[in-house]
Formats: C-alpha cells, structure tokens, sequence
C-alpha cells in the first residue's frame, strides 16, 4: 500500500466524521422541533387566545422536523459508510443534502457549510476517489 494511500483514506475517514456528527446535530435539531412543536400545539389546545397562531407555529416546526430527518439520516448513513472506507455515492448525495440543509436546519447552516466544504476538498482529489472505489482494487 503506499502511503498516498493511506493519507488518502485516513481523509475520508475524516469526511465520515465530519458527516456522522452533522447528521447527530441534525437529529438533535429534529428532536427539539418535535419538542417544540408539541409544546406550541399543547398551549394552542389549552385554549391560550393565540391558539391559532401556535398551531401554525407547531406545523412549522412539524415540517421542519420531517423535512430535516431525511437529510439527517443520510448524513448519517454517509458518515458511517465513509468510516468503513466506502460510499462515494452516498457522499456526492450528502453533499448535496448539505444545500438542502440549509433550509430545514437553519441554525446548522454554519456546519453544514463547513461540511460541504470538507467533502469538496476531499472529493476533489483523485486518489481519495479511488480509495472509495472498490473496483479498481477487485480488479489488480
């Protein structure tokens, strides 16, 4: 194995953990807007006079919360994968997940463009590339 190699894969090692802990903020931000959105829903059916105005916040908050799981679980599939030392498919779709992130999980934005950024310079050296292309190993 030669050493280009192995700094290689050690980068995508690192993508994966930059993936796998996106995905782990992402989920936490789903848990507080589930949280959230209940506790708007609950003083809205308590019968608090803007009840109506915090239903529709806890519906804002629902689809946040089901738009953002989604993209959180595929950060965190990527990640996984990438720590196994495969997945270049699932890494070009989280990426891309990041933009999509950056709406449904707007306090994430910062991270997420952080992560973006990590998987374009990793992604862009070829080496890496055929670190998590398995064929080219199978065949020699």
């Amino acid at each position: 194995m030669r050493p280009e190699s192995t700094v290689a894969r050690e980068r995508v090692r690192t993508l994966g953990l930059t993936f796998l802990t996106l995905g782990m903020i992402e989920l936490a931000w789903v848990a507080f807007c589930l949280f959230g959105g209940a506790i708007l829903a609950i003083t809205g059916f308590i019968g608090h006079e803007m009840g109506k105005f915090l239903w529709l916040l806890a519906g804002a908050y629902g689809v946040l919360a089901l738009g953002n799981l989604p993209l959180a679980l595929l950060h965190v599939w990527a990640g996984w994968t990438l720590r196994k030392g495969s997945g270049l498919v699932t890494a070009i779709a989280a990426m891309a997940a990041c933009l999509v992130s950056l709406v449904f999980a707007m306090y994430c934005a910062p991270f997420s463009l952080f992560a973006l950024g990590h998987a374009i310079v990793v992604l862009a050296d070829a080496e890496a590339r055929r670190a998590l292309d398995p064929a080219p190993e199978a065949s020699r």
